[in-house]
């Protein structure tokens, strides 16, 4: 099912919603969303900032509650992380202005990546280099082509340089030049994303582990890339589980598939400059063991293709994808920043994130008459009992859909998300940004993706015998790697 079209997109996409405020409400503090309606004050427990949602909305005399009082619920943190979206395309001197309000705040870490931000408008901009100091220049100018013209034009040379000689000549004048600070498996594994093809790709064949992961229709997923994308910068990444079901005479075939899950995201993947993946399911249930093996090997092959932030990975899903997130969101929070469940049923595993502080964004429609709303009403109930970090949307006349405006709030919120992870208590947000391109190579990689390690300029070339080896290996291997040597073997 498409997205229900009510707004501009994107207006829709790029609105930043109002965080919820902490507001005194019968004598107690509550963490709410809140605005003025003729006399009274409209008062929403949780948390969502669509003014259409009636469920659960509780309405007051402005008399009764002192509003001017209220203050956000917003952290530092995620401010700073809206702040910095809207500055994403700014001068030196924007960045300039967010790093001394993070300084203002104690924000360090974030402070000294704004100075690299303004470096990155103006390498010649100098109080970004008086802010960081001659030690934290000089990290910044041994890793960042931006910051650093004279690096960046060499690492632009080679990205583009097919010559595995010459990429390994260009890497050795980057470290005896510069300094260089990134591992030569950051830098092979950046070229090799730089040949993944921009915007939507259907039908992707998985490649990792693609002879464990086995099905008759194929192990696939699509992909949209941003046309923003640069594979030497860490980017957010959003999994989106489709919906659908069982379906054929047997019960075993899969209703939908990632392609037509893609048809959500594409467009607030564009907007926000992230990697969407669309899984399309082996079996008509994402809670199904097939899955996990599946996802974990999915997740791998794009921390391995693409930059991806650890710390910005993002789960949603609708109807059959929406019990999915909510099946794998809690399973598996020490790996998302948040996740969204649209028009498919908490109820009890809504209660597994207690202890943690995941971010969850709940939607479902309140004439939903495929599936009911009333597992996710109870979702919501225990997330709010809990005190989790939640948002729960829902409206009328929506029925089995996910309208636009639904999916930008989502997108908005997710914005400011970050990874948290720790047991109980200790659970502890990571600000930081992870590039997937430093995890340490490992056999598997080598064995399905291939070597990330800098080539060796005085290895011998490859013999046609031994190249016709290679290519068999890689066709019993299956999945994409086996449809490319099929090619190369065919030629």
């Amino acid at each position: 099912m498409r997205p229900r079209r009510l707004l501009p997109l994107l207006l829709l996409l790029l609105a930043a919603p109002a965080a919820a405020d902490i507001l005194v409400v019968g004598g107690k503090p509550v963490r709410c969303t809140w605005w003025e309606d003729g006399d009274e004050i409209v008062v929403n427990p949780y948390n969502s900032t669509n003014r259409a949602m009636k469920w659960g909305v509780e309405r007051h005399p402005k008399s009764k509650l002192k509003t001017e009082k209220a203050r956000p619920s917003e952290t530092p943190e995620e401010e700073y992380c809206r702040r910095a979206f809207e500055a994403r395309e700014g001068t030196a001197a924007d960045h300039e202005a967010l790093a001394l309000w993070c300084e203002e705040r104690k924000l360090k870490d974030l402070a000294a990546r704004e100075w690299e931000r303004a470096l990155e408008a103006d390498p010649a901009f100098e109080p970004a280099k008086a802010a960081l100091g001659p030690a934290g220049l000089k990290e910044v100018l041994r890793r960042n082509g931006k910051a650093n013209p004279a690096l960046g034009g060499l690492l632009a040379q080679y990205l583009a340089a097919e010559n595995p000689a010459t990429r390994a000549v260009l890497f050795d004048r980057m470290k005896r030049e510069h300094d260089l600070s990134l591992p030569g498996s950051f830098l092979e594994r950046a070229w090799r994303s730089g040949r993944r093809p921009r915007g939507r790709t259907d039908d992707v064949p998985l490649t990792f582990r693609s002879d464990r992961v086995k099905s008759e229709e194929g192990v696939k997923y699509t992909m949209f890339v941003p046309s923003s994308y640069d594979p030497l910068r860490p980017t957010p990444l959003l999994l989106g589980l489709h919906g659908g079901g069982r379906g054929g005479k047997d019960g075993e075939k899969v209703v939908g598939s990632g392609p037509s899950a893609m048809n959500f995201y594409t467009g607030i993947a564009e907007q926000r400059g992230w990697l969407a993946a669309c899984p399309t399911a082996l079996f008509g249930s994402w809670a199904a063991p097939v899955h996990e093996v599946f996802l974990e090997a999915l997740l791998e092959e794009l921390q391995l293709l693409y930059n991806v932030d650890l710390n910005r990975v993002y789960l949603t899903g609708h109807s059959m994808g929406g019990f999915g997130a909510w099946y794998w969101g809690p399973k598996w929070a020490e790996r998302w920043a948040a996740f969204a469940p649209m028009a498919g049923g908490g109820g009890p595993d809504a209660g597994r994130l207690k202890d943690t502080q995941t971010f969850v964004y709940v939607f479902h429609g309140s004439d939903d008459n495929v599936v009911g709303v009333d597992s996710d009403r109870a979702a919501a109930k225990t997330l709010l009992s809990n005190g989790n970090d939640f948002v729960y949307t829902e409206l009328d006349g929506v029925g089995h859909g996910c309208p636009e405006e639904v999916l930008a709030e989502m997108a908005a919120l997710f914005e400011v998300k970050r990874l948290a992870v720790g047991k109980g208590r200790a659970f502890r947000r990571d600000d930081s940004i992870r590039s997937s391109f430093l995890a340490k190579p490992t056999k598997e990689e080598r064995h399905y993706l291939g070597d990330p390690e800098p080539p060796d300029p005085d290895a011998a070339a490859e013999k046609p015998e031994q190249r016709r080896r290679r290519l068999l290996a890689d066709i019993d291997l299956g999945g994409g790697k086996a449809e490319a040597a099929a090619a190369a073997f065919a030629e």
